[in-house]
């Protein structure tokens, strides 16, 4: 039981080795020098975008990707579809008003997210980015305790096949401070992972974590689920056809600790 359980443990793949860049929480900073190509106009996009004037939605949404992927020397993307790609607006950043977040995701494997801040002129320009993300199924908005500005929470999903096969989904939360775009939080919410069996019997062994995430209040975070393994010869076995190696209820509780500006857990 303890080897079986420790083989499954050192399998599982870290967040690090999946998202590389976001895991270290990395955001770059994207330079204001020959930016002309990487800026949208308040006039002709974001207030169609925001429905305050009239205007082709669908064409401002194209203009947004189009900018994006240009200026992240991305177009490559654009040659490769479909691209799936959400925006919303958030008084996320030191700059004047909302800004636009935009995540755009190609394929099984990649996604990134760019931020853009409207400037002196009546344009935005990408002023942080995130990169190296894998597809991002939501983006939405939280407020944190004493926070001048709201907090991006995103949600990745990965899907791979490899020898086994795993899936997992990720909630992270970033927001600005001390002039940095950073991860304050990070949690799987879904992992499920195959591993093919040495012996003849039994074909996979699987571990499976499964949690629900509660943002309960601006300074609270509550996880509740299962995290169990179990050997089988069908990968979407029932019940019946699994033979349970282990099985335990996940409960987590994290708050906001002002004195390192991340979440903490604290049971």
């Amino acid at each position: 039981m303890v080897l079986l359980t420790s083989i499954f443990l050192t399998s599982v793949f870290s967040l690090s080795s999946i998202t590389p860049v976001s895991a270290q929480s990395r955001a770059i900073k994207v330079s204001s020098e020959n930016c002309t190509d990487g800026r949208l106009s308040e006039d002709k996009v974001i207030k169609i975008l925001k429905g305050e004037t009239k205007g082709d939605i669908k064409k401002a949404e194209e203009k947004v990707i189009n900018t994006t992927l240009k200026k992240l020397n991305l177009e490559e993307w654009l040659k490769t579809p479909p691209l799936e790609h959400k925006i919303i607006f958030g008084d996320i950043y030191p700059n004047q008003g909302e800004e636009l977040i935009v995540a755009i995701s190609m394929g099984k494997d990649n996604g990134i997210l760019a931020v853009f801040s409207k400037q002196d002129d009546k344009l935005y320009q990408i002023t942080e980015t995130l990169d190296d993300l894998v597809p991002i199924t939501s983006l939405s908005l939280i407020n944190l305790p004493n926070s001048k500005y709201q907090s991006l929470v995103i949600e990745e999903y990965l899907d791979e096949r490899m020898g086994g096969f795993f899936e997992i989904k990720i909630t992270s939360i970033y927001n600005f401070h001390k002039k940095k775009f950073n991860k304050v939080w990070e949690r799987k919410n879904y992992l499920k992972e195959a591993k093919p069996c040495k012996g003849k019997d039994i074909k996979w062994l699987i571990h499976l974590e499964k949690v629900d995430i509660s943002l309960i209040s601006q300074g609270k975070i509550e996880v509740s689920g299962i995290n169990k393994y179990w050997k089988s010869n069908n990968l979407d076995s029932t019940a019946k056809e699994e033979q349970l190696i282990k099985s335990n209820p996940v409960k987590e509780t994290y708050i906001w600790d002002e004195s390192t500006s991340k979440f903490k857990e604290i049971s």
